[in-house]
């Protein structure tokens, strides 16, 4: 048995337990380790796309990061989530990107006036490209290496599965959620609470039995071309829910499917 530090969930008992989701915190499992969060308010949007960027300050490398979107309807979306403009079969959308300096999200107004968003940011210590981020080992914390590092020497964050000096995501709550949609309509949507009462970190994941075969799982959004036109699938969150939506560009409608998802929120707030 390894030397290691653990702590477990209620009901699970931390010298038995083997799978990784019964640990709040095992020191043998690495962890995400926030470097940069924030938030970009009122970004007005005027273009095709408008561009903003904020510095993560990762020195040489290019980090993970996510992002988080308010559009005006006051709900969250995902990277690469397309939203209805009114009256129209365009979509707005956006995506995320980063390069060793900037961390950059092109929206694209496609029509109509102009609009304002907020976007939710976070950069993480593992790097896409490049060496791993320096450690701030100053002040009193605790840190947790990987097996054959030494915590009081070691200064690549990478290194280390947990460091007091960062934060990392906390697991909230996950499960399944199936969307029936019937023949012919153009949009259908189902939802589960969270009741956290703030817009949370999450993830949500669709099965492509319909395309791909069962068992193959895909992250949402998820776009496809079919005799109906094309087919967008998203999750969105707001302070109460997370919601599971699927439209189609083509007036005729689509279906009849079943879309199944599996889902993961965080406790952290995004701060919209």
């Amino acid at each position: 048995m390894s030397n290691n530090f653990k702590v477990s969930k209620a009901t699970k008992n931390v010298l038995t337990a083997t799978s990784p989701n019964d640990f709040i915190l095992n020191s043998d499992l690495n962890t995400f380790k926030i470097v940069k969060q924030g938030v970009l308010t009122s970004q007005t949007i005027s273009g095709n796309p408008t561009t903003k960027s904020v510095a993560h300050g990762v020195s040489s490398t290019i980090p993970v990061v996510f992002g988080f979107i308010k559009y005006p309807d006051g709900k969250v979306y995902l990277p690469g989530s397309l939203q209805a403009t009114t009256g129209t079969s365009f979509r707005r959308y956006w995506e995320v990107e980063a390069d060793t300096t900037n961390i950059y999200f092109p929206v694209y107004k496609v029509v109509g006036s102009n609009f304002d968003v907020d976007i939710s940011y976070y950069a993480f210590e593992a790097p896409v490209t490049g060496s791993g981020v320096t450690a701030t080992n100053t002040g009193a914390n605790i840190r947790i290496t990987k097996s054959g590092y030494n915590a009081s020497t070691e200064t690549s964050l990478d290194n280390y599965t947990f460091h007091s000096n960062y934060d990392t995501l906390k697991y909230h709550a996950s499960g399944t959620e199936s969307l029936s949609v019937s023949s012919g309509v153009q949009s259908a949507e189902t939802s589960v609470t969270h009741s956290l009462g703030y817009e949370p970190f999450f993830m949500v994941y669709l099965e492509l039995d319909f395309s791909l075969g069962s068992g193959n799982w895909c992250q949402v959004p998820f776009n496809f071309s079919s005799m109906f036109g094309i087919i967008t699938i998203t999750a969105r969150v707001d302070s109460s829910k997370l919601y599971f939506t699927a439209t189609t560009t083509d007036g005729s409608g689509f279906g009849p499917m079943t879309l199944n998802f599996a889902y993961k929120i965080f406790r952290n707030d995004l701060g919209l």
